[in-house]
């Protein structure tokens, strides 16, 4: 574990737990990883496996306790200017270079979020920083970034934006740059085959730390069996997506297993402009045929917590505990149909994606969940389609030939945040980087009077509230349940831990 101490004259300063470089290579047999090494698509795991490690951002968001705890990184130290609470002033860490030789300063801070804001760069973090008005460089190492209004997360948030060197990046292009990024984290990519295997080694521009691991490396093993049979074997030291069924005789063999619930909510995107799925009433008789404690206990073994009817888990930020899930009650869930005109006569057919080994046991919900709705009097067929990553990629950020269908399923992840604005904002009028399709004025009212308050305040709370009853009402998706993240590895690995957003701790972790 790696704790940040902080003295009164001199900047920032790294206690670790460790020895650098004296942990060896370290092997993870992973379910899936992104197709490239892109800085600014993606703040959640498994993105944030590589963009932890490769990048630096201006902010740390430490998750080590279950509480965010922001720390520095790029920028030493931050406030906001007195009076102004839209203004925030960031001072940038001194005297430090980017591997080609350029500057860790302001310009560069500056660059990297406009880059992100621009629309013409389809950044998929853009929507994070939607809030930033502007960046002003105030000197060669401070910068002063102003927001539409007041936002007590955005040194929280700015630990999702990762800073680049601005002239390279530039020169190369983005597409280019992801190939063989130039950043400071504590490791660069030597080697990168998407969908098979990444190798991280320590790197020497790294500005805060240096890992205990000389070398680690990414193994892509889409098969659950597959990953399970390479750590038995000796062959990985570490897996994730172990399926619930795995475990028993994991621990019988003397495995390290490490399980959390994730800040994150499974759930099917239902939107829809025709058709049955056009009807609030059949979208909301779908989230009462899902049975979702059965998710829990027969399909994840008793790991997870059900989603109630909200996208963050109760112990984040902005969790309304007024509004509960949809119970299961089938019989209400067909007079809902009968009455949107839906019958056994209708013999509905759906079409149900989703991904495989990208959250724990995905295809196998997918598959309990289509028997739950065929259960329904008006559903003949629930057909579940499975996309490999890359393709379920495509589909979620609607860019592919394959166009997304009546229900698909995704995690929708609060790390490393661990706030229920970030999520909910995505159903906001207008949201730029996802389009899932509904808009609603007085959700969108509810939305900016939330972001705009207080962190932790009454006031946020209730605004959350608001906004979070129309959303239940409304009935844009499935409610499924909070996603365990299940990881096993060799007892002999040492500092083998995951914080509470899913993340690895992959500068600790060593042999």
């Amino acid at each position: 574990m790696l704790v940040c101490k902080g003295t009164k004259t001199g900047p920032k300063t790294w206690a670790k737990a460790f020895t650098a470089g004296t942990g060896g290579t370290v092997t993870i047999g992973i379910g899936s990883l992104p197709a490239t090494l892109e800085a600014f698509a993606a703040s959640a795991p498994p993105r944030s496996f590589i963009v932890g490690a490769i990048y630096s951002a201006l902010t740390r968001v430490e998750l080590s306790t279950g509480t965010p705890i922001i720390k520095p990184n790029v920028a030493d130290s931050w406030s906001q200017e007195k009076g102004i609470p839209e203004n925030w002033i960031f001072n940038i860490i001194q005297g430090k270079k980017f591997p080609n030789g350029e500057p860790v300063d302001a310009k560069a801070v500056k660059a990297s979020i406009d880059w992100v804001k621009n629309p013409a760069n389809n950044a998929g973090l853009r929507a994070k920083i939607n809030d930033i008005r502007r960046v002003d460089v105030l000197s060669e190492y401070q910068v002063r970034i102003v927001t539409y209004a007041p936002r007590d997360l955005l040194p929280r948030v700015l630990g999702t934006i990762p800073i680049l060197p601005p002239v390279a990046f530039a020169a190369q292009g983005a597409s280019t740059f992801w190939r063989a990024p130039i950043a400071t984290g504590p490791f660069v990519a030597t080697k990168f085959t998407p969908n098979v295997e990444l190798i991280l080694e320590p790197n020497p521009f790294s500005l805060r730390v240096v890992p205990a691991a000389t070398k680690v490396i990414f193994k892509v093993i889409p098969e659950d069996s597959s990953r399970m049979s390479g750590l038995r074997s000796g062959g990985l030291d570490v897996v994730n997506k172990v399926p619930t069924d795995d475990l028993a005789p994991l621990r019988s063999a003397n495995f390290a297993v490490q399980a959390i619930t994730e800040p994150a909510t499974y759930h099917m995107s239902l939107m829809a402009k025709t058709g049955p799925l056009a009807d609030k009433r059949v979208r909301q008789a779908l989230n009462l045929a899902v049975d979702k404690q059965l998710l829990i206990t027969g399909v994840n073994g008793g790991y997870g917590s059900v989603a109630q009817a909200q996208l963050v888990p109760s112990n984040l930020t902005g969790f309304c505990k007024d509004i509960t899930a949809y119970p299961f009650d089938l019989k209400k869930a067909n007079d809902l149909m009968k009455a949107a005109g839906y019958t056994s006569a209708s013999k509905l057919n759906l079409t149900f994606q989703t991904s495989t080994a990208y959250i724990t046991n995905d295809v196998l919900m997918a598959q309990a969940i289509a028997q739950m709705i065929e259960k329904l009097d008006a559903v003949d067929k629930v057909t579940v389609e499975v996309l490999e990553f890359s393709k379920f990629l495509d589909v979620y950020y609607l860019r592919g030939a394959i166009p997304r269908k009546d229900l698909f399923a995704w995690r929708m992840s609060s790390s490393p945040d661990l706030d229920a604005g970030v999520q909910m904002e995505r159903y906001t009028s207008g949201y730029s980087t996802h389009n899932i399709g509904f808009a609603n004025a007085q959700y969108d009212k509810f939305m900016e009077d939330a972001l705009s308050l207080k962190l932790g305040s009454k006031e946020r709370t209730a605004a959350f509230c608001g906004a979070g009853k129309i959303l239940k009402e409304e009935a844009p998706i499935l409610w499924g349940i909070h996603t365990p993240d299940i990881w096993a590895g060799k007892k002999t690995t040492k500092r083998f831990f995951i914080d509470a957003g899913g993340n690895i701790d992959l500068v600790g972790i060593g042999n």
